[in-house]
Order: C-alpha cells, then sequence, then structure tokens
C-alpha cells in the first residue's frame, strides 16, 4: 500500500475537516473516505448499492426492493503476490449497528471461509487488509506443504 499511516490520517483528516469528532461522522463520508483511499493506493474497490432499483410511476420516485439486502458496502479486491483476495467491508459510523441480513450475510462469507470486516475507519481497513495478508500467506504455505512437503 502506498503512503500507509499518513495516507490515512491524510485522508480521515479530508472527511473530517468539517467535523469536530469522529461521532459526528456518517457512514456516507467514511464510505466515500474509504474508496477514496482505496483509488489512492490503487486497491479495486466496488461500492455495493442495496437500496433496489429506482422508478417513477405518477412522478413519484419508488424503489424495486433489491435482491443483495445485507450486503456489505464494499466489496475491496486485494491482491497479494499477484492474488487477488476478496475481502467485504461493512462500513459503520462510530455508533453504528449491523443489522439482522447484514449478520446473516456475514455469517454466510464467513461459513465459505471469506473475509469479512465491519470498519469505522480507513485504519481499520488498513488493518483488515494487513490480516488478509498474513492469512493469504498461512494458506500459499499450507498449499505449498501438502504440494512439495516444505522444499520450498
Amino acid at each position: 500500500m502506498r503512503g500507509g499511516a499518513k495516507t490515512a490520517r491524510i485522508c480521515t483528516h479530508i472527511v473530517n475537516r468539517n467535523y469536530n469528532d469522529m461521532d459526528s461522522l456518517k457512514e456516507k463520508h467514511i464510505q466515500k473516505a474509504i474508496l477514496d483511499w482505496g483509488l489512492y493506493n490503487r486497491i479495486l474497490m466496488h461500492r455495493i448499492n442495496v437500496i433496489g432499483t429506482p422508478y417513477q410511476k405518477d412522478g413519484i420516485t419508488y424503489y424495486r426492493p433489491a435482491t443483495n439486502i445485507g450486503m456489505a458496502d464494499i466489496l475491496c479486491t486485494h491482491v497479494v503476490e499477484r492474488i487477488p483476495v476478496n475481502v467485504w467491508l461493512e462500513v459503520k459510523s462510530a455508533k453504528g449497528k449491523m443489522s439482522t441480513s447484514q449478520i446473516a450475510f456475514r455469517d454466510t462469507v464467513m461459513k465459505h471461509r471469506g473475509h469479512y470486516y465491519e470498519v469505522r475507519s480507513i485504519e481499520d481497513v488498513e488493518n483488515a487488509l494487513r490480516e488478509v495478508e498474513i492469512l493469504t500467506w498461512e494458506n500459499i504455505n499450507l498449499a505449498t506443504e501438502r504440494q512439495y512437503g516444505g522444499i520450498l
């Protein structure tokens, strides 16, 4: 990652410029900072929209229900030694709590040995990606051990 902790502090400062404390930070601002940080560090991140598809009827906007309710806010593809690893990031404000559908989605991801993190800051994302790197290397070493008997 380019910039590391310094970059995280700069992005967090940019988000906080209109806020006196982290408690007043809205989830959408934290998401934007994380996505900007990912762009700066060349980490592929996609914002997942779970609001549904808007449509107009009689001048009023309605939303068709989304099929991905509970899905994490951001799908990040973190590359570890040229291996793309998907990481789900559920962004929450300081006081935010996960809904039942979000917990169910998290449990499904974890059941399939995926990477899922609840994050409240860029620093949380950095820590999550470091953990993903460690876990990926453990899997690489385990696969190498099985394949070559620990020769490599």
